[in-house]
């Protein structure tokens, strides 16, 4: 019987974040009429799963291309805080197949074979810190993270942080586990090439787009256009679209981005005129580089914060498609108490969306 590798809503309340409860199921399940499950451990120390981590690794440089490592890092962040490390593994002939949250940039195959971006989820083995190995030793490791409210964020050493998990060196877990990583690499594989492929075959061209950015001229925040507008301005000029400048930056607790008497400004789309009046000099200047290539450029200003404000405008607007950066698939605390986040757009919205650094990456192929 395959096993369900994942922690289930029932086995959430158990103590231990539901840990316990899956380590039981998953000796009922895996051991069946057999021996018991051995060579097993279980592990609640930071410290230590750093330590067995190390053992892995080393052992997987050790073996060169003989060894195969099935790598958890919870999202891109973390592969990059062990890019160093991980390009020694690559180097040195072993292959790895990377796991987490976000989009890779070309840096990321330099200390990998292959990431697989996933879903954001707490409970699914492949989103958890892990290190799973066929040779030179049948090895599994997991530490799970039970610190759900900040699950994936910081370092291991950070207040609140609690992580539960186990090691083991039987085989039936091993293979197990194998089994389930190889079949979430594989449909991930199919899943990108069948959006690329959509995307690609996509007979009838986007006619509005809605660029996610802010009146601000310094990039080093994200959220912003700057940086990508040689690919926007081919991208809309290849669908011959408008584009409109969803100024994000413009909603306030405590200032209104127009005149009390110019509310109508939030309501419709306005020109770079109308944005230059209002002082908002950087989106002006972010509109000219549209409008100097030949599109029709316009202008939104919410009156609302958060991502659903920005749905509905987007509906009301008919917008084919919203593009945005890549820093609010997980953005900073004040961005998430706004409510401008990827996880704020509802799944069942018609409008859709991508972002910035996965369209570079598609013009820079297609190139």
């Amino acid at each position: 019987m395959k096993f369900e590798w994942g922690i289930l809503q029932n086995e959430i309340d158990d103590g231990h974040g539901g840990v316990a409860s899956l380590l039981k199921r998953m000796d009922s399940s895996l051991k069946g009429e057999g021996l018991p499950l051995e060579g097993f451990e279980f592990l609640n120390s930071a410290q230590e799963m750093l330590r067995i981590t190390r053992e892995i690794e080393d052992a997987a440089l050790m073996a060169g291309p003989d060894s195969t490592v099935f790598v958890g890092f919870q999202n891109i962040d973390k592969l990059q805080n062990e890019y160093d490390r991980y390009r020694d593994l690559i180097s040195n002939g072993v292959t790895i197949h990377a796991f987490g949250t976000g989009d890779s940039d070309s840096w990321a195959m330099d200390a990998c074979t292959s990431w697989n971006p996933l879903s954001k989820s707490t409970s699914k083995v492949e989103n958890q810190w892990m290190l799973v190995a066929k040779d030179p030793t049948p090895i599994a490791f997991i530490g799970w993270e039970v610190s759900r409210g900040i699950f994936g964020e910081g370092k291991l050493s950070d207040p609140g942080k609690l992580f539960e998990g186990f090691a083991s060196s039987d085989s039936r877990i091993v293979d197990s586990l194998i089994q389930h990583l190889e079949a979430t690499r594989i449909e991930n594989s199919q899943k990108n090439d069948s959006s690329s492929k959509n995307l690609k075959e996509k007979t009838s061209p986007y006619s509005k787009i809605m660029l996610v950015t802010e009146d601000k001229s310094n990039t080093s925040d994200g959220g912003k256009i700057l940086g990508y507008e040689d690919s926007l301005v081919n991208f809309c000029q290849e669908n011959g679209a408008e584009a409109i400048l969803y100024d994000i930056s413009a909603c306030s607790y405590f200032v209104k981005p127009v005149p009390a008497e110019s509310d109508n400004l939030l309501k419709n789309v306005i020109d770079t005129e109308t944005v230059e009046n209002l002082g908002r000099l950087n989106l002006a200047a972010q509109g000219r580089v549209f409008e100097n290539a030949g599109l029709k450029t316009s202008y939104l200003l919410p009156e609302k914060n958060g991502f659903k404000h920005l749905i509905e405008r987007a509906t009301q607007e008919k917008i084919d498609l919203i593009i945005l950066d890549d820093y609010y698939s997980s953005p900073r605390l004040m961005d998430r108490i706004a409510g401008n986040s990827l996880s704020n757009i509802d799944q069942s919205a018609t409008v859709e969306v991508m972002l910035y650094k996965e369209l570079q990456s598609q013009s820079i192929s297609v190139a």
